[in-house]
């Protein structure tokens, strides 16, 4: 790949960029719980990466972003904490919708890329 690179091959030559077509979703709307609906079907195969490669320096902050406090009423209820929240009523949800799926087995993948600074 480098040869062919050094030599001017470009294998994404003939793709043009192009900005997709989407849909606006609004909570509340029916097209909204429709697409809610057929994503969680796949909630069970879902997994999470968080990037958290930076410490919080230009926010004053002497540790890892991702500690930093969500709140000040709970100064322990951390980024970091949230996310975990979050994955874990994602496991808790796929639970519910999918009785074949074993409850001491099952998990949500959560992954945390770091850098050197933050590992």
């Amino acid at each position: 790949m480098l040869k062919a690179s050094a030599e001017g091959f470009n294998p994404f030559d003939k793709y043009k960029p192009e900005i997709p077509t989407g849909v606006q979703l609004n909570p509340g709307d029916e097209d909204f719980d429709e697409f809610e609906a057929e994503g969680l079907k796949e909630l069970s195969k879902t997994g999470f990466v968080l990037i958290a490669g930076g410490l919080g320096e230009r926010l004053g902050y002497s540790g890892i972003k991702i500690d930093l406090p969500v709140t000040v009423v709970y100064p322990e209820y951390s980024y970091i904490n949230f996310y975990i929240k979050y994955v874990h009523a994602c496991r808790d949800r796929a639970l519910k919708l999918d009785p074949k799926l074993n409850p001491t087995t099952f998990y949500v993948p959560f992954c945390i890329m770091v850098s050197d600074d933050t590992y």
